[in-house]
């Protein structure tokens, strides 16, 4: 079976552009094993726009300038390889122009199409009913299939009467895979003094930095706030400036490499994303990974990956922009590293369970193949 995957790689670094990289990779090693499976991937990242270049006209400028350019190439793969079945990632927004755009041409050449959402929005503009949810609601109505994230945005969608929905969680790579099965059982420190916050991410708004900024600030118990990720200038300035008498206690790395951001999720005494939107955050798989306390923001999938309210909780959730229950919450995970050792112990529990990439890879190829045996 030949699948054409229609995704970014970096750069730019993000969560879909690492999610290519590791489906890539694993398929590549399958291959290797004689796979039925034949991943043919065109690049999608954006190429005239820097990420953290967030303003409707750039977006819609570059938009237009990598949508010319990905349609040619995406012609020419589908005169060239012939696939069976077309696997298209997408961030919603904007984007969902290019996506239907997409949909009729897997129509036009009689290719089944998986729509597979990479954000966690779709509850939240189906109640907004906006252009959004229309042009997202046709691009659902055209695929084969769709893949979501998180259980809300299935039930959204098969509660307008759509079938072939399905969820899927975003797998750990096989580097991160490796590194958690070498790890002795419940690597957290509960000895530790030195009490860090830890951000993993592109040190943005909408990533909920300057909340976060604010509770470090009025913490009392934590040394240091490192945060690793591309940051603009202004944003750095910003911070600083928020964070007052308590800005030389944090730390801006910048981008780092994978084995360095897993190593400070080994020593860091809790990773905190207080993003206002996300789909699947790789940042907490690896986190999880690493046995490393997580608090972060209800948004996407991110509570169903901690369990929030089952018995099992790994990591504790609160809602966005919320300055004051995020300040509760990583000051309970600083002062009780005996709690804060459990949820770190469930995290890893559920990612060896069901986040690894032959787990999740298997689900995936189950809806190709049913794309491809059922009738357009």
């Amino acid at each position: 079976m030949k699948v054409l995957l229609l995704s970014p790689l970096p750069p730019p670094v993000g969560g879909i552009a690492t999610w290519t990289v590791n489906i890539l990779k694993y398929y590549e090693l399958k291959e290797q094993k004689e796979s039925d499976v034949n991943i043919i991937h065109q690049n999608t990242a954006i190429r005239f726009r820097k990420i953290t270049k967030l303003s409707f006209f750039s977006r819609v400028i570059s938009g237009v300038q990598d949508g010319i350019r990905t349609f040619i190439i995406f012609f020419y793969y589908l005169l060239k390889y012939r696939p069976d079945v077309i696997h298209l990632t997408s961030s919603g927004s904007l984007g969902l122009w290019k996506d239907v755009l997409f949909v009729y041409i897997a129509k036009l050449f009689n290719i089944p199409l998986t729509i597979h959402f990479r954000f966690g929005r779709i509850p939240e503009i189906s109640k907004l009913n906006n252009w959004e949810w229309k042009i997202l609601q046709k691009v659902v109505s055209l695929s084969s299939s769709v893949i979501v994230l998180d259980d809300t945005s299935e039930h959204t969608l098969t509660g307008q009467g759509f079938k072939h929905i399905y969820t899927i969680p975003n797998p750990i790579s096989d580097s991160v895979e490796n590194v958690m099965n070498t790890q002795e059982d419940g690597i957290w420190n509960d000895k530790r003094v030195y009490r860090n916050i830890l951000f993993v991410g592109h040190v943005t708004k909408n990533k909920g930095i300057f909340e976060l900024v604010q509770s470090f600030s009025s913490l009392s118990n934590v040394d240091e706030l490192i945060l690793i990720g591309p940051f603009e200038l202004e944003v750095k300035n910003q911070i600083i400036e928020l964070a007052g008498i308590k800005s030389d206690k944090i730390t801006f790395t910048g981008a780092l490499d994978k084995v360095e951001v897993l190593n400070a999720m080994k020593r860091a005494t809790v990773l905190v994303l207080p993003s206002y939107t996300e789909g699947f955050p790789n940042v907490i798989i690896e986190a999880m990974a690493m046995q490393c306390p997580i608090v972060a923001t209800r948004v996407g999938a991110v509570a169903s990956m901690l369990n929030d309210g089952y018995s099992n909780p790994a990591g504790l959730v609160v809602e966005p922009k919320n300055v004051e229950a995020l300040t509760e919450s990583l000051d309970f995970i600083t002062s009780n590293p005996d709690q804060a050792k459990i949820f770190a112990h469930n995290a890893y529990l559920k990612v060896k369970s069901e986040y690894t990439l032959e787990t999740v890879c298997h689900q995936y190829e189950k809806i190709w193949t049913n794309c491809v045996n059922r009738e357009i």
